[in-house]
């Protein structure tokens, strides 16, 4: 399919994303695919109900423009038999196109000239040459794509990501917080639209990175608020607004992007009971201010595993335990929001107490950077052995975790409990 095909087909971007998946998967052959579709059928893939998909209905899909888009339930097909393949073979699957932001692209019938598209083209434009005639668009788009020139720097940047409306209950929390935020709109500004990186065109190791932004710090958007942070936590708070993909993964807590102020509060004093009142008041302020980040007009994709232990924390009284439910679930619905939980049982030894962040930028010159939480530190490890252990690790999690569609009846059926949630108290094992 040329170039100019396949900005006329129906649902170009979303074929391109899955070209995208393809590539990063190795490129299995339609035989491959077939093969896979007919094992898996009737079951569910990672919050898809596999259909079989032949190998002409799969190369029809790469290779013709059709008169009408391709049913859904083949394209999300498609999209689950790449994934198990690439589970299968023991790849990462962190960097492919997620099934939320496929659907969205189907949906809105995105062209493959987006930049979605664009960027999933030049994804897809490496390694290309030589390619077995039965590998999805063998002789067409792929192997030409090989031989054109790289988009350019714009292309290769990822896509915006989908705009979220504001309102959450952090905005209309009432009192000095709110009138602080409408005052401070100005310092603001700084944190939530922070501009692109443009690329240096060349690749840096985490540890420069890590470095460079120990320097950027020091003038950091955080700043005003030294007093109430740790001196660990600086070099996360520089780096969070810069991001385009967070990816947490929380044994212990809900992820601090996700909380409710009313119940941060009561977490804050869990930790610190005797904390002087304007101390909390300035670290719930800086909490708003971090989660400002999540309603810009391009915010980074958030997602979040969480275990039960997690959600069931024994913190302030029932009415701030249902409250956050209630906005862990309005956060869940978002664009761009993606929560999962996990079974204890399931966590395994993952992580011992601390939460585990993989951080993806949108600039190509920069590698992805894990934090990984412990009491009293925070570790940015700069292998990129270590790296892609812990990118894996988020990988094999989000598999054993509640699929996503699952997850507001989930959180919605322990909003229905008798005080919002079972109980387990703040430091307790199990």
């Amino acid at each position: 399919m040329s170039a100019p095909e396949r900005h006329g087909h129906p649902c170009g971007a979303a074929v391109e994303a899955l070209r995208r998946n393809l590539r990063l998967a190795g490129r299995p052959t339609l035989n491959t695919l077939d093969r896979l579709s007919r094992r898996l059928e009737g079951r569910r893939v990672h919050g898809v109900a596999v259909v079989g998909v032949p190998r002409s209905t799969l190369s029809d899909l790469f290779n013709l423009v059709p008169a009408r888009p391709p049913r859904r339930e083949k394209v999300e097909s498609v999209w689950a038999v790449i994934y198990a393949h690439a589970l299968d073979k023991g790849l990462d699957v962190s960097a492919m196109v997620p099934l939320d932001e496929l659907r969205d692209l189907y949906d809105r019938r995105v062209p493959a000239r987006s930049e979605s598209g664009a960027r999933a083209e030049a994804e897809t434009g490496d390694d290309s040459e030589g390619e077995d005639e039965s590998e999805p668009g063998a002789g067409s788009a792929v192997s030409r794509a090989s031989r054109t020139p790289r988009p350019s720097s714009d292309a290769d940047r990822p896509p915006p990501l989908r705009r979220a409306a504001r309102g959450s209950s952090l905005r209309r929390t009432p009192g000095r917080l709110a009138t602080t935020r409408r005052a401070t709109a100005s310092r603001t500004s700084t944190v939530t639209e922070t501009p692109e990186r443009p690329s240096s065109g060349r690749r840096r190791s985490a540890g420069e990175v890590l470095a460079e932004a120990a320097v950027r710090g020091r003038r950091a958007w955080w700043r005003p608020y030294d007093d109430v942070v740790p001196a660990h936590s600086g070099l996360y708070l520089t780096l969070e607004p810069e991001l385009a993909d967070i990816r947490v993964f929380a044994p212990a807590r809900i992820p601090d992007l996700l909380l409710s102020a009313d119940y941060a509060r009561h977490l804050i004093l869990c930790d610190t009971p005797d904390i002087d009142p304007d101390r909390l008041r300035r670290r719930v302020e800086l909490l708003a201010f971090r989660q400002d980040v999540l309603y810009r007009a391009r915010p980074p994709r958030l997602w979040a595993i969480i275990t039960r232990r997690a959600l069931a924390l024994d913190v302030g009284d029932a009415a701030a335990r249902r409250a956050q439910l209630r906005h862990l679930i309005g956060m869940a619905g978002r664009p761009g929001v993606t929560v999962q939980v996990l079974a204890d049982e399931d966590a395994g030894s993952a992580v011992a107490d601390g939460a585990v962040t993989v951080m993806r930028f949108p600039d190509r010159d920069r590698p992805d950077l894990v934090r990984v939480e412990q009491p009293g530190t925070e570790v940015y490890p700069e292998d990129p052995a270590v790296i892609s252990h812990f990118v894996a690790q988020h990988g094999r999690l989000l598999i054993k975790a509640c699929p996503p569609e699952r997850t507001l009846p989930l959180l919605r059926a322990m909003l229905a409990g008798p005080d919002g949630t079972p109980r387990h108290r703040p430091g307790a094992t199990g």
